[in-house]
């Protein structure tokens, strides 16, 4: 009997589905689509197509399914036959300026948007999105002209607003940052170090961006207490912008303890890529006083939503062999990219910065080694950034281990 009553649900399921109303099976398509599946929701968008291929809200919604499945070339070519038929469909008009920009195409999102508001002057989300398109080609100035026409036109709107106040901040071109970091050892962890102090280690630094038309310019003064000795540290850091998703990093410094390299120098190249993603490709150079390193490094990352992905490796030549280590960072964003908590762990044994280095080159080379960071960072106010970090190191050596615990503090401020 069971058996029959399925039977017969399978055989009249068919004529129940047909007997569904347009607007039912576009609901239904909806709920699945805002639940992830997107093919199930697409097929339902297809049924109701067949009956009715001027159902303006199915092929809307069948394009967005494309757009939120990152299948944007079908996305456009779905939102492209909404706005044929009708060409003052302010959401069909937003659908294809997202998906201009979802998929990297900043110019192709502006013409967009100008067409857009062409058949729609004054619209405040087209107005908002040609502002974004803008951003993203970093035009500045125009782009915060025009998301304060759209602030005017919907003065009540909070994403203009958030966009308003981003673009302003923006377009400050100086920054001061001060950092606090301190550092401590457990104390089975001091065997091997020569220093009469070496459970205390502070590092303090004072930071000066400048903004300009080819990039940004970094001034950095700090002062480090580690191994029993205090130094100061000068830096220069640049990173020129070499055209669209193109960029470079290089950086000039000196010390003036022997635990800080008396000069370090550092270059990389980044990229990024289709599909979201981006790579580099580095070096760095530390010169102490009896001894050098050099290392080789770079960066492969992924964004996915609100979510940007990276490894970094190091490799480290020497006479006693090569020394290889990697970091893993997944950095989640918020309200805004100053907004954002960030994991990372890595291990291996090639140095990453100058403490590393310092034991790298000197006659206690460090074997191996494990870590894990936590950092958070804050806008607190339009022009004020809080930071925080904490972390735990685990390096073994020869005849001994150290255990580091981390903790650090900043404050920044844009003008």
């Amino acid at each position: 009997m069971q058996r029959l009553i399925v039977w017969l649900m399978i055989a009249l399921f068919p004529l129940a589905a047909a007997a569904q109303s347009s607007q039912e099976l576009y609901e239904e398509a909806t709920r699945l689509g805002r639940s992830g599946q997107y093919a199930e929701a697409r097929a339902l968008c297809e049924r109701i197509l067949a009956k009715d291929p001027r159902h303006a809200d199915a092929r809307l919604l069948y394009a967005k399914l494309f757009a939120w499945d990152k299948q944007y070339d079908r996305a456009k070519e779905e939102f492209q036959k909404v706005i044929d038929a009708h060409p003052t469909y302010v959401e069909a008009w937003e659908g294809l300026i997202d998906v201009h920009i979802w998929s990297d195409d900043p110019h192709g999102a502006l013409r967009t948007a100008n067409a857009a508001l062409e058949r729609n002057p004054g619209e405040p989300a087209l107005m908002l999105r040609k502002a974004k398109a803008l951003e993203e080609l970093s035009f500045e100035e125009e782009a915060l002209h025009v998301a304060r026409e759209a602030q005017q036109a919907a003065p009540a709107d909070e994403e203009i607003g958030k966009v308003v106040t981003r673009l302003e901040t923006e377009r400050l071109k100086n920054k001061l940052e001060f950092r606090f970091r301190y550092q401590w050892l457990d104390d089975e962890s001091t065997v091997g170090l020569d220093t009469s102090d070496p459970d205390d280690w502070k590092h303090i630094w004072i930071d000066y961006t400048r903004r300009f038309d080819w990039g940004s310019l970094i001034g950095r003064v700090g002062s480090a207490w580690q191994f029993g000795d205090q130094g100061l540290v000068y830096e220069v850091d640049a990173y020129p912008r070499l055209g669209q998703g193109r960029y470079a990093y290089l950086h000039v410094g000196h010390g003036t303890a022997d635990f800080l390299a008396n000069l370090s120098l550092g270059g990389e190249y980044f990229q990024s890529l289709p599909k979201s993603m981006e790579f580099s490709l580095g070096i760095r150079y530390l010169d102490f006083e009896s001894s050098s390193a050099t290392i080789y490094t770079g960066t492969f990352g992924v964004y996915r939503g609100n979510w940007f992905v990276w490894i970094r490796p190091f490799v480290s030549p020497d006479d006693a062999g090569t020394g290889v280590s990697a970091n893993l960072h997944a950095r989640r964003y918020f309200s805004d990219p100053e907004t954002y908590i960030e994991f990372m762990i890595g291990g291996g044994s090639s140095p990453e910065t100058e403490v590393d280095a310092v034991t790298q080159v000197s006659d206690t080379v460090r074997q191996d080694s494990r870590r894990i960071r936590i950092e958070y960072e804050k806008r607190i106010a339009p022009r004020w950034i809080f930071s925080c970090e904490g972390g735990w190191s685990e390096e073994e050596f020869t005849g001994f281990d150290r255990t580091r615990w981390i903790a650090g503090v900043g404050i920044e401020r844009l003008f």
